[in-house]
């Protein structure tokens, strides 16, 4: 089966079954999706650096309301 479609893609058939077809997902294709397609490592860290700052944030506000309720007049 391998064999045969190595020999279509030589000869230029397109794949008539869906479940004949192979699909190999390597290192390198996810180092090609975040490096070409996110920018990089650089994106990366800034995105995840970006996503602590909102936490942190989001929680110190939260923090602030409940302690503004807790209060006496």
């Amino acid at each position: 089966m391998v064999k045969e479609l190595h020999e279509n893609k030589k000869k230029g058939k397109m794949i008539s079954d869906e479940n004949e077809e192979i699909i190999e997902v390597t290192f390198k294709t996810y180092k090609d999706y975040v490096g070409k397609y996110f920018g990089g490592c650089c994106f990366l860290l800034i995105t995840n650096f970006s996503m602590q700052l909102y936490t942190f944030f989001t929680l110190a506000a939260d923090y602030v309301i409940g302690d503004w309720t807790i209060q006496p007049d």
